[in-house]
C-alpha cells in the first residue's frame, strides 16, 4: 500500500486523476522475467479537512480502498468526509 497525496485538488480531481493512471497502466504491459505482467490498482481517496487529524483521513481512504477491492478491484472509491 502507498499514499499519493494531491495538494490542493478537490476529492472530484484526485479521483480523476487516479482513474487516468489506471487508464494508462492499463495499456501498458510490463516485462518480468520474460512475462508479461498487467498492472491494476484498487484506490480509496478521501479528502482532508482542515484541523482534521490525519490518522482519521487515513482509514476513511483506507475504508474506501477496501471497498473498491471488494467490488470488483481494479476501482477507485472515494469518500467524503462526512462518510
Amino acid at each position: 500500500e502507498f499514499i499519493i497525496i494531491y495538494p490542493d485538488s478537490s476529492l472530484e480531481q484526485a479521483t480523476a486523476a487516479l482513474i487516468r493512471l489506471q487508464r494508462q497502466l492499463t495499456k501498458v504491459f510490463f516485462l518480468a522475467e520474460g512475462s508479461k505482467i498487467l498492472i491494476t490498482f484498487s484506490a480509496g481517496v478521501s479528502p482532508w479537512q482542515p484541523g482534521e487529524p490525519i490518522d482519521v483521513v487515513l482509514k476513511r481512504a483506507d475504508e474506501a480502498m477496501y471497498e473498491a477491492k471488494h467490488t470488483g478491484k481494479n476501482r477507485v472509491v472515494a469518500r467524503e468526509a462526512n462518510q
